[in-house]
């Protein structure tokens, strides 16, 4: 009975309005006829549609009641990206939405967010009680909202507007319209802003608490005044040249960068807590009264000085681009990120700092930098100083450092196992250790970085920016600088050091032994070679094969050995054998070797000597109070420690009967190939 009276009161109706001339609009037909069909007329959007159905179509019947129409308050179409492509192209968390059509019959709505689409128009003169509408990130040109009476907050960023007439809304108390600008790409080489904002008229709005209209680049005419409740104001990069702040007494954000504004004084703004006034030709500027300011960007000016010693709570600090000969941040404790790059300053203290995570502070005459007290930094730029060391021994969490264009000698992050980035192009540097299994996939090292053993340190042949550190051991890596003023060429090369795990420390006197030994494959680790265990006793075993490696690895006579505990099977085998008829070792007895047995420091520089001939040693006098001339290794010990091979202890002893560990085998091995071979 119900659709019977709709269907005849509707003939009717239209029957009348044809008859006085008048054309039914289609929205009201659709309603009249029993509800809004949710169908390709009346959303046309696939995306739109479906997002309909599924929130305010509550019993499914493909129709909008008037009953589910008064339910419909809220509509969020807004997309995000979740993911890149292959091709580096975003991939959202949601279909594209390219039309709205069909958003008038939602007149109950208050809220509608469709930022991130492709929406080209936008009727929203029915969504008269719309509170809150965010379109930004579409393809619309045009925008009426002088129906939405009620609107309280407009996001319509980057949306190819040139005109925004915001008059009769004056309830709005947050506008994002940043953005609005096309381009004249028709001559690549001359770029220029072609559309946009030329003028803003926001006197009628003073509720206004936010607003954001950076980046309209056209925009010169800004109508705002006694807007006593504005607490952020952003109009960065536009050509706006004079405001009124007079009345701004609330203002917690200021954002004037790049605009031909002159008058902004901070002192007379004492609630601000987020300051950037870059590119404005500032000479001075007084912080002084900001006790609150957490940000504050004074970039590409002309100060000479600043003190930020009254704000206290300050999280970051850009100072980059000035005349600074010193910045004290001893008293910005809880700072984050500090900026400071380009300018003259000579030191840098950032021990106060613990909090730090960012420090970018290149292109300065910093002679040394201290970054042992800020364990949470994670970027380092400290390139082109004057450094000479850098320890960043203790910045475990370090992921991205640029220190190239120093005079560093030695670099160490061994203990930096987060580095992914990593800039060197410093012809000074010698020698740089890293940890086993560390990856670099960004390394700025200059061009054809090769490395000379890829087993140890690998360079992407096809990406010389992607490197990793394989197996334990030295490396020469060989790179070319070009000098980019008089464009020629130059090549350098450093030395890797890839370390195990438990010998990391340069200033210990067995960590370049350990590695001169592994990178000749005279020594090896243990754990899959990631360890090399330094405090373990040095076995009988091990000594002798690291005489015959050391020696060349050289194919004993004799296949067979009077040794009971040995078998053809040890890897020692060849190595016994070998030092037997070299006269190095005799064994414990006829029959026995004792491979297990732990070398002492008196076997051990016996063998040593035997292996050098039996030198006899120049020196008549002995400085060990331990070791007597009735002694078998007696003129072994002279003769070590004339070639420089051992230095005894503080107490004048030897210790002779002390077990010799890796530590000091390796280290006694390395100086007999250096003072006895001439190696090392």
């Amino acid at each position: 009975m119900r659709h019977s009276f709709i269907s005849k009161t509707m003939s009717a109706a239209m029957a009348a309005s044809v008859a006085m001339g008048v054309i039914a609009m289609s929205g009201v037909a659709a309603f009249a006829a029993g509800g809004v069909k949710i169908n390709e007329t009346n959303f046309p959007d696939k995306t739109f549609r479906t997002y309909v159905s599924k929130n305010f179509d509550k019993n499914g019947d493909k129709t909008l009641s008037s009953d589910e129409i008064s339910k419909a308050k809220k509509v969020d179409l807004g997309r995000e990206i979740a993911s890149w492509d292959d091709n580096n192209n975003p991939v959202y968390d949601k279909d594209v939405v390219k039309s709205l059509k069909g958003v008038e019959f939602l007149t109950e709505l208050d809220s509608l967010d469709f930022e991130t689409n492709e929406v080209t128009s936008l009727d929203v003169s029915k969504n008269k009680k719309l509170i809150y509408l965010n379109c930004s990130y579409n393809k619309l040109s045009k925008l009426d909202v002088s129906k939405n009476t009620n609107l309280k907050s407009l996001h319509c960023k980057y949306c190819n507007l040139s005109d925004l007439d915001v008059s009769k809304n004056i309830h709005l108390a947050s506008l994002d319209a940043s953005l609005n600008v096309s381009w004249d790409d028709s001559d690549s080489s001359k770029m220029t802003t072609s559309k946009g904002f030329t003028s803003m008229d926001l006197s009628k709005n003073k509720e206004l608490t936010d607003i954001d209209l950076s980046d309209n680049y056209l925009l010169k005419d800004l109508k705002l005044t006694n807007h006593e409740n504005i607490t952020a104001l952003c109009i960065d990069r536009t050509k706006i040249t004079d405001v009124d702040f007079s009345k701004m007494k609330n203002l917690e954000i200021v954002n004037i960068s790049e605009t031909g504004i002159k008058n902004f004084v901070p002192s007379k703004h004492p609630k601000l807590n987020s300051l950037y006034l870059t590119d404005l030709g500032l000479t001075k500027i007084d912080l002084s009264k900001n006790p609150k300011l957490e940000y504050v960007s004074v970039r590409n000016n002309k100060l000479k000085s600043i003190d930020v010693s009254k704000n206290k709570v300050l999280k970051s600090l850009e100072v980059d681009n000035n005349q600074l000969t010193k910045l004290d941040v001893s008293k910005n404790t809880k700072l984050k990120y500090l900026y400071l790059c380009n300018n003259k300053i000579p030191s840098l203290n950032v021990s106060k700092c613990s909090n730090l995570e960012t420090l970018i502070c290149y292109q300065n005459e910093l002679t040394k930098l201290d970054v042992s007290k800020n364990p949470k930094l994670e970027v380092l730029y400290c390139y082109l100083n004057k450094l000479i060391q850098l320890d960043v021994s203790k910045n475990t969490e370090l992921k991205q450092l640029e220190c190239g264009g120093n005079n560093m000698t030695v670099l160490d992050i061994s203990n930096n196992t987060n580095i992914s980035s990593l800039g060197l192009e410093m012809p000074s540097l010698k020698r740089l250790i890293v940890s086993l299994g560390q990856k670099i996939t960004d390394l700025n090292m200059g061009y054809s970085v090769t490395s000379q053993n890829q087993k140890i340190f690998y360079v992407d042949p096809s990406n010389s920016s992607s490197a990793s550190a394989k197996k334990p051991g030295n490396v020469t890596v060989k790179y070319t600088l070009v000098d980019y003023t008089t464009g020629t060429t130059s090549d350098h090369e450093v030395t890797v050091t890839v370390c195990y795990k438990d010998v990391t420390k340069k200033s210990d006197f067995w960590f370049n032994p350990t590695y001169y030994l592994t990178t000749n494959n005279v020594v090896k680790g243990y754990d899959k070679q990631t360890k090399f265990k330094p405090d373990n006793d040095c076995t009988r075993a091990q000594m002798v094969t690291f005489l015959w490696r050391l020696a060349g690895s050289p194919a004993p006579k004799a296949t067979t050995t009077s040794f009971k505990d040995i078998k053809t099977s040890d890897y020692f085998y060849k190595a016994v054998i070998w030092a037997v008829e070299q006269g190095i070792t005799t064994g414990v007895s006829k029959t026995k070797f004792d491979p297990q047995g732990v070398c002492t420091r008196a076997q051990t520089v016996t063998f040593l000597w035997r292996m050098a001939g039996k030198t006899e040693p120049t020196a008549k006098t002995n400085k060990f109070k331990d070791v007597s001339e009735k002694d078998y290794f007696y003129k072994a010990v002279l003769w070590a420690s004339e070639k420089k091979i051992v230095a005894g202890y503080s107490d004048g002893t030897f210790q002779p009967k002390g077990k010799c560990l890796r530590r000091q085998m390796v280290t006694f091995l390395y100086k007999y190939d250096k003072y006895v071979n001439g190696k090392g």
